[in-house]
C-alpha cells in the first residue's frame, strides 16, 4: 500500500472513518477528469462563497505561498528537464534538491488557513510569474475584502503591489 493511500491527512479530506478501505489515488484524479476543470472551478467558487457567508472565511489577511508538488513520472531521457510520461512537469528546486514535479502556488485566507484561489504550475517556474492572476483570484473569491497580504520575497513585483 503506498503512503499516500495511509496519509491521515487525506482520510479526514476524503471523509474516511479509520476501519474502512481508502480510495485509491487513481479515484481522485478520475474524479478531477470527470467533473472537468470549469466544473470543478465552479463547485471551488460556491464552496467558497458559502464560507464566507458563514463566516469561516473573512478574507482580511491573505497569505501567499508555494510547495513542491513530486511528479509521478520520471525524467525523460532526451529531454532531463521534463517528465517522459507528464510532459508539463519540470524540475525545479525542492528545498535543497531538484526534482521533477509542479509548484503548487497557494493563496489562503489567515483567520481559517482554507484556500481562496490556488495555481499549479511547473516547478521551474518563479513565483513572481503567477501572483498577478493568484491574487486576482484569490481576490474575487474573498469578495474584495482583502485589507492585508502575507508573501515571502519571491511573490514581490511592481505589477503585483500596483
Amino acid at each position: 500500500m503506498s503512503a499516500v493511500m495511509k496519509d491521515d491527512d487525506l482520510r479526514e479530506l476524503c471523509d474516511v472513518e479509520a476501519e474502512q478501505n481508502p480510495y485509491h489515488p487513481s479515484q481522485l484524479s478520475r474524479f478531477k477528469k470527470r467533473v472537468g476543470a470549469r466544473r470543478l472551478q465552479r463547485i471551488l467558487n460556491k464552496l467558497l462563497k458559502e464560507l464566507l457567508k458563514g463566516g469561516v472565511i473573512n478574507g482580511e489577511t491573505m497569505v501567499l505561498d508555494a510547495t513542491f508538488v513530486k511528479a509521478y513520472s520520471r525524467r525523460d531521457s532526451h529531454e532531463n528537464s521534463r517528465g517522459k510520461s507528464d510532459h508539463e512537469a519540470r524540475v525545479g528546486r525542492n528545498g535543497k534538491a531538484y526534482e521533477l514535479g509542479y509548484k503548487l502556488h497557494v493563496a489562503a485566507d489567515a483567520k481559517s488557513e482554507l484556500p481562496l484561489a490556488v495555481i499549479a504550475a511547473p516547478a521551474n517556474d518563479n513565483e513572481k510569474k503567477y501572483a498577478p492572476a493568484l491574487f486576482s483570484n484569490a481576490l474575487k473569491a474573498a469578495g474584495q475584502r482583502v485589507n492585508t497580504i502575507v508573501a515571502d520575497s519571491q511573490y514581490s513585483s511592481r505589477k503585483l503591489r500596483s
